[in-house]
């Protein structure tokens, strides 16, 4: 679909996986479980985010509006160990 290759394929992934782990370096994983939410599905979702947009090409104004997709998205929500559904 965007004609990379597979290299260029590995480093966009490799480029998203590094900003979820940025995320999470960054406090997200405790500040999210606190206030109820999942980072893997939070961060996750951001960085698949900004991987798609560097494969894709994406301009700021297309990554900006794919992070605001993304954000209206990722609920993460952990209320199923509230109701003991692990």
């Amino acid at each position: 679909m965007t004609g990379a290759s597979g290299c260029d394929l590995i480093t966009r992934l490799l480029r998203g996986t590094k900003l979820r782990f940025d995320q999470y370096r960054a406090g997200a994983q405790t500040r999210h479980y606190l206030q109820g939410f999942h980072p893997t599905a939070t961060c996750g979702a951001f960085g698949a985010a900004a991987a798609a947009g560097r494969l894709f090409g994406l301009d700021a104004e297309e990554q900006s509006r794919a992070f605001g997709l993304v954000g209206s998205q990722a609920a993460g929500s952990m209320q199923f160990l509230e109701e003991g559904l692990e």
